[in-house]
């Protein structure tokens, strides 16, 4: 029996732009999904960022991390989560 749990994780479109980025990025995430959390995790594993989502659309300061790849890893309070390839590129 199923559990009734809403498991909608991301609309089909991309919720994190523009990507590459060079000084912000762009969050969207649906309201039913909000508050999550991210983390910036660099290609050594090491975390480089992290913070709140609490609201549908939020930007993120990205300005202060090296140019590269990164993870970006998005943690809902629900339980599940999802991550994208982030590129930094000034």
């Amino acid at each position: 029996k199923k559990s009734g749990k809403r498991v909608e994780a991301l609309p089909t479109t991309n919720f994190l732009y523009p990507n590459p980025a060079s000084q912000q990025v762009t969050i969207t995430i649906p309201d039913y999904n909000a508050p999550a959390s991210y983390q910036i995790i660099d290609m050594q594993g090491r975390l480089v960022q992290q913070g709140q989502v609490n609201t549908t659309q939020q930007s993120i300061d990205v300005s202060g991390l090296a140019s590269g790849l990164f993870v970006f890893h998005l943690q809902y309070e629900q339980g599940f989560a999802t991550t994208r390839k982030l590129l930094i590129q000034r």
